[in-house]
C-alpha cells in the first residue's frame, strides 16, 4: 500500500501497545488539596500553595514547596503526600530511580494516607513499565555528575517482568479491599501482556475488568474497551476491534476520573478514532478510513478548545497532526493528489514544532505531484 502501509506500520509500532496507562495521566493533580476538610495547618497551607503553583506550570517552585513541607513537617501526612507528588515530578524529568525511591518512602511513611500508599505501590510497577518504554533515564548519585542509564533489550524485558510481579502483588494484596486499586493493577498487567505479545491474555484481563468492576465505572470501561480493541488488532481481528474503539468514541467524556486513580486523558477519543482508521486500512476500506481520520481531526480541534493544561493541549495537537498525516497518506492512495499535497503542506505550516511536521514533509517529498 505504498506510503500508507509504511505509515500504518509506524503508527502500530509507536502506539499499538501503549494503551491508556501512562504514568502521570493516571494519577491527576487535585483541583484542591485532597484533605481540605481537615483544619488548615501550616503544612496544609504550604501544600495547597504547592498544588496551585504546580497547576500554573511552575514545576521548579512547586518542587521547592513540596520539599519545604517534608523538611519542616517530616512526620506529617502532608510530608507523605509531598513525597508522592515529588515522585511524579521526578517521572516527568526522567529520574525514574528517584521516583521509585520516593514511592517506597510513601509506603513506609507512618502518617501516609492509605490511598497514597496504595497509589505508590501501583506506581512502583508503572515506573518499571516506563523504563521499558523509554530504555533511558537520568540517575543522580551523591558526589557525582548525573548519568544517563541506557538499557539493553534483555534488561528492558527484565523491568517489564518486575512490573508484572509488582502489579500482581498489588492486585492480590487489595483483593476484596479496594476494587479500584485492583482494577488499575489489572490494567497495567493487561498492557504488559500486550508488550509481551500475548494479546489473548491481555484481552482476558480487560474483559475481567469490564465484568467485575467496569459496569458502573465509565473510566474503567473506556480503558478496558480500548485495551480489548488493541488486543483484537494484535490478533488481526480488526473487524471486531472496530466495535470496541467505537464504544470508546461514543461513550467518551472529557476529564473522566475515578477516585483520583484512573484518568481518561483528553486525547483518548482521537486516539480511538485513529485506531479505527488503522483497522479500516487493514480491511482495505480506504474511504472509511479517510472519513474517520477527518472526523478525528475535527473532534480533536473541538476538544482543544476545551482544554487548558499545556501538556494536555500539546498531546492533543500531536494527535490532530497524526490525523492529518493519515489523511494525506490516504488521499494520495486514492488518487486525490492535489488535496493530499495541500493537507501535508498545511500540516507542516501549522504543526512545525511537532515531529509529525517532519513526517508530513517527508511524505510530501516522496511524491511526484
Amino acid at each position: 500500500m505504498g506510503v500508507t502501509s509504511s505509515h500504518n506500520s509506524t503508527l502500530t509500532s509507536q502506539v499499538a501497545l501503549r494503551v491508556a496507562i501512562i504514568v502521570g495521566w493516571l494519577f491527576v493533580i487535585p483541583s484542591t488539596s485532597e484533605a481540605d476538610c481537615q483544619p488548615i495547618s501550616l503544612s496544609r497551607l504550604i501544600l495547597q500553595q504547592a498544588y496551585t503553583t504546580l497547576r500554573s506550570g511552575n514545576n521548579a517552585m512547586a518542587r521547592l514547596l513540596f520539599e519545604s513541607v517534608i523538611e519542616l513537617f517530616p512526620e506529617s501526612p502532608e510530608a507523605a503526600e509531598s513525597l508522592f507528588r515529588l515522585a511524579h515530578l521526578d517521572i516527568r524529568e526522567r529520574y525514574f530511580d528517584d521516583a521509585q525511591q520516593r514511592f517506597e518512602q510513601v509506603i513506609k511513611h507512618p502518617s501516609a494516607h492509605p490511598d497514597f500508599v496504595a497509589r505508590a505501590k501501583l506506581q512502583l510497577g508503572f515506573v518499571d513499565i516506563m523504563k521499558f518504554f523509554t530504555r533511558r533515564w537520568w540517575r543522580r548519585e551523591a558526589g557525582r555528575e548525573e548519568q544517563m542509564i541506557e538499557l539493553s533489550g534483555r534488561e528492558a524485558w527484565q523491568h517489564l517482568e518486575k512490573a508484572k510481579s509488582t502489579l500482581e502483588a498489588v492486585a492480590s494484596e487489595y483483593a476484596n479491599k479496594n476494587n479500584t486499586v485492583v482494577a488499575v493493577a489489572k490494567l497495567g498487567i493487561g498492557e504488559i501482556y500486550l508488550l509481551q505479545k500475548q494479546p489473548r491474555l491481555a484481552e482476558r484481563i480487560y474483559w475481567e475488568i469490564v465484568r467485575k468492576w467496569g459496569v458502573k465505572e465509565l473510566p474503567l470501561l473506556l480503558l478496558a474497551h480500548y485495551g480489548i480493541g488493541v488486543a483484537k488488532v494484535a490478533q488481526s481481528d480488526e473487524e471486531n476491534a472496530i466495535g470496541h474503539f467505537q464504544w470508546v468514541v461514543q461513550n467518551f467524556s472529557i476529564g473522566g476520573v475515578l477516585e483520583n486513580m484512573v484518568f481518561v486523558p483528553p486525547d483518548f477519543k482521537v486516539k480511538a478514532r485513529l485506531w479505527k482508521v488503522n483497522c479500516w486500512v487493514a480491511n482495505g476500506q480506504k474511504d472509511h478510513a479517510l472519513l474517520e481520520a477527518q472526523i478525528a481531526e475535527q473532534e480533536g480541534r473541538e476538544l482543544l478548545m476545551k482544554v487548558t493544561l499545556e501538556n494536555h493541549r500539546q498531546s492533543l495537537r500531536r494527535w490532530i497532526a497524526k490525523a492529518r498525516l493519515w489523511q494525506g497518506a490516504l488521499l494520495r492512495e486514492i488518487g486525490r493528489n492535489q488535496e493530499a499535497e495541500k493537507i501535508l503542506l498545511d500540516t507542516v505550516a501549522e504543526f512545525g514544532d511537532l515531529p509529525e511536521s517532519d513526517k508530513s514533509l517527508l511524505l510530501w517529498s516522496l511524491e511526484v505531484w
